[in-house]
């Protein structure tokens, strides 16, 4: 009996210290689980446990109570001011846009983990847009058919957005909207914070800037609602980060709830009263039978040729939309285990706005703040999307009652609480880790949002990432690799043993650049700066080898340089061979008033180009290695071995041969035993792509030796050797070399050692490039 209860107290505090430990692999820095965030539910409560749905419902009702608050502070960016009469409409419209992006979230939880909302960086930019309108239209047109143009503008919105936003993902449009740094997401996630804590301060002040919240600090109302919501906050803050239970903060929540009604109920103070201190909700959205706020029958009352001239507006409504949708992406994909198909996220973006759009409702995208509060909590996100479409659609039907329950406090609390959540997971957290430039940067794009607005911090940003961009790329140059003809050399070179000689005495005469990415004017400068030092470092340089293979593209810029390039080299008596340039990169040349057949020789590929760089530095100071005269099977064999009597019996034991133009020496795949000494002529090498079609790998020249690994190893040929020209060879089968073994064993020995040594020497060069390329 005391053993089993000592073991069952040891089985308890061994659970209860593998609950403080740090997560456990596979789980991100917010304790999520893989394969709890990537395993969707076949139905949205079918597979949960219960656990998972009382965290799915109290999350999504802190959520629900979230929407609330950002759907009317987002209807108050359109409908305030000269349309405050519109505000019922419009809150309603956006109460409506918060339903059907809540069902969407959840309906499709099986290929998302996102959730959909109104968004203030598109409602900010029809704001602008209503204004403008009303500007235009208030002398000469009534109240409703202003009203009506402005809903009729929100529903045009959202069905430009939507169709924006779906063409992007259709035709994965992303890929060019993916080049946002991090320190740029970093700052979009810490303003997205500083926002959030900002409406949070002003929402309870009562106020509408800063002068104002000062202002307010005098009227005992502003100052009780700002101590409550602060301490709610607070609590928020030390609950989070002291306790264990993921339920811990929305049961607070909940509780607060509930004690405001008692509170209330026992002091018998009336919602009236409430209202007029601004404790409760004082707007209610239009009626739900009313909607949509659009009828057909209203439609003669829009004035469609102002709307026309808001055509430019929307298509910068568009931009910044899907610039807000993937910086959201972005944002929620750092914290998210779960592997996000960004193309499919905007997709269904796009399709949900196209959804609202015939409601004249109001757009949206991805919502980082309600995404990462479902993943703070490791609640599912399928039922958190459908409590906040629950919690908007009851406010939606009963209006005040509803809103009433909760108290504005409560609003304000939790956006100060997220707000301070969000600065310090995102601003404060690493800013001294990162590089100056990029802290820098996050810092601007903070700064900028609070002194101008979140709209101009994204743009900000947007400039900001552009200029990093450009700038750390044009940092790590445009030349991918330089290397002499030392180290690296045509084929033709590597197989044949004059040439090769002369190349490593002669090879520091030529300098190969391999150019990567895009030349623009940053990138194209560095390569003049790096032709210009091996010109000044080298007067032994007599030809520069520059490859366009992995190029993607010139600029204007980039082509003036390049003619720059080329002047400099003629200057200093050193010629200019481009390699790999494709037709489009020529006829963009061409373009750009650049001829490239007055100053610079022009090769397919790069193996043609440094053969004929080696060409011009032979022909002036070995011109016999270029004459590429026939070689002497015998004294060939005399040089391999040492001597002649040997060499007579090798050149015996062999066999002379002859092929036509086109024709196989050896087939790739094929058994053979025999190796080639090539004494006149070309061939080349060839091999079979992935794709089926012949790849030429080297081409041979006399006194080139080839076939001997197969040769040596006995295995199926690597390649095929094909006559380039006319081609005599030497031929020497495995069998004939075994026989000579027993009648001349000297000579075959010797014949051995020089493979031997021939095979060890390439493989020294191989590794001496290898360790060059490496560096």
């Amino acid at each position: 009996m005391e053993h089993d209860a000592r073991a069952d107290r040891k089985q308890r505090s061994l659970e209860d210290a593998s609950q403080t430990t740090a997560p456990p692999r596979g789980q991100n820095d917010l304790g999520v689980s893989r394969a709890e965030a990537g395993g969707a539910p076949r139905s949205l409560f079918g597979s949960f446990e219960q656990k998972h749905i009382a965290l799915g419902l109290s999350t999504g009702l802190l959520a629900g109570l979230l929407a609330l608050v950002a759907s009317v502070t987002s209807t108050l960016f359109i409908f305030a001011g000269p349309l405050q009469e519109s505000f019922p409409v419009g809150l309603a419209m956006t109460l409506m846009s918060s339903v059907i992006f809540g069902v969407v979230s959840a309906a499709s939880g099986a290929r998302s983990f996102s959730i959909l909302r109104t968004q203030e960086v598109a409602i900010a930019n029809l704001g602008v847009m209503a204004l403008a309108l009303h500007a235009a239209m208030r002398d000469t047109h009534s109240r409703e058919e202003i009203e009506a143009t402005v809903i009729a503008l929100c529903a045009l919105g959202a069905a430009f957005v939507g169709t924006g936003l779906y063409a992007i993902g259709r035709f994965s449009l992303t890929r060019y909207l993916r080049f946002v740094p991090d320190c740029v997401v970093s700052g979009y996630l810490a303003s997205v914070g500083f926002l959030l804590l900002k409406s949070g301060v002003l929402a309870l002040a009562g106020a509408d800037g800063f002068q104002s919240t000062v202002t307010s600090l005098s009227n005992p109302d502003a100052v009780s609602r700002l101590c409550g919501g602060g301490f709610l906050a607070l609590l928020l803050l030390i609950i989070e980060s002291r306790s264990r239970s993921r339920l811990a903060a929305p049961l607070l929540i909940l509780a607060a709830i509930g004690c405001f009604q008692i509170v209330i109920r026992w002091s018998g103070l009336s919602i009236d009263s409430l209202e007029r201190h601004g404790w409760v909700v004082a707007n209610a959205p239009k009626e739900l039978q009313n909607l949509p706020p659009l009828a057909p029958a209203r439609l003669r009352e829009v004035d469609w040729i102002a709307l026309l001239g808001q055509a430019p507006s929307m298509v910068f409504l568009v931009l910044t939309s899907a610039l807000g949708e993937m910086l959201a992406l972005s944002g929620i994909e750092r914290v998210s285990p779960k592997a996000q198909d960004v193309d499919a996220e905007f997709k269904n973006a796009g399709a949900a706005n196209l959804l609202v759009a015939p409601l004249g409702a109001v757009p949206g995208f991805h919502s980082t703040v309600h995404t990462l509060l479902a993943l703070r909590f490791r609640a599912p996100r399928r039922i958190v999307a459908a409590m906040i479409a629950l919690v908007c659609l009851l406010a939606l039907v009963s209006g005040k009652p509803f809103l009433q329950l909760m108290p504005w406090p409560l609003f304000g609390g939790m956006l100060i609480w997220m707000g301070v959540v969000g600065l310090k997971d995102w601003f404060f957290r690493g800013l001294l880790e990162m590089k100056s430039a990029h802290a820098i940067v996050k810092a601007l794009i903070l700064s900028v949002v609070v002194a101008f607005g979140f709209y101009q911090g994204m743009v900000f940003g947007a400039l900001a990432g552009a200029f990093l961009f450009i700038l750390e790329y044009a940092r790590t140059g445009v030349v991918r690799l330089q290397i002499s003809g030392r180290e690296y050399h045509s084929s033709l070179t590597q197989f044949d043993d004059r040439r090769l000689a002369a190349i490593k005495e002669l090879g520091d005469a030529i300098v190969i650049l391999r150019l990567k990415g895009y030349v623009f004017f940053g990138s194209a400068h560095g390569l003049r700066e790096r032709v210009q030092d091996a010109l000044a470092s080298d007067r032994r340089l007599e030809c520069i080898v520059i490859d366009f293979e992995e190029v993607a593209g010139v600029d204007g810029a980039a082509a003036m340089t390049l003619e720059a390039i080329g002047r400099d080299a003629r200057a200093a008596g050193v010629e200019i061979v481009f390699c790999g340039l494709s037709e489009e990169h020529r006829r963009s040349f061409a373009g750009l008033g650049l001829n490239l057949s007055a100053g610079f020789h022009l090769f397919s590929n790069l193996e043609q180009g440094l053969r004929y760089a080696e060409d011009e530095v032979f022909s002036r100071h070995r011109p016999s290695v270029v004459a590429q005269d026939p070689v002497s099977v015998f004294a060939w064999l005399v040089q391999a071995t040492g001597s002649e009597a040997l060499a007579a019996r090798l050149a015996a034991a062999g066999e002379a041969m002859r092929f036509a133009p086109g024709e196989a020496v050896i087939v790739e795949g094929q058994q053979s035993d025999e190796l080639y000494v090539v004494a006149h002529g070309e061939a080349s090498v060839e091999m079979t792509s992935a794709g089926g079609g012949l790849v030429q790998l080297a081409i041979f020249g006399p006194g080139a030796l080839f076939g001997e690994l197969a040769y040596l190893l006995r295995t199926p040929r690597s390649a095929t050797v094909r006559a380039k020209t006319e081609l005599d060879v030497w031929r020497l089968s495995r069998s004939a070399l075994d026989s000579l073994g027993e009648e001349a064993p000297a000579a075959a020995l010797a014949f051995q050692h020089f493979l031997a040594a021939r095979l060890a020497d390439r493989v020294l060069g191989a590794n001496r490039l290898v360790r060059y390329l490496s560096r």
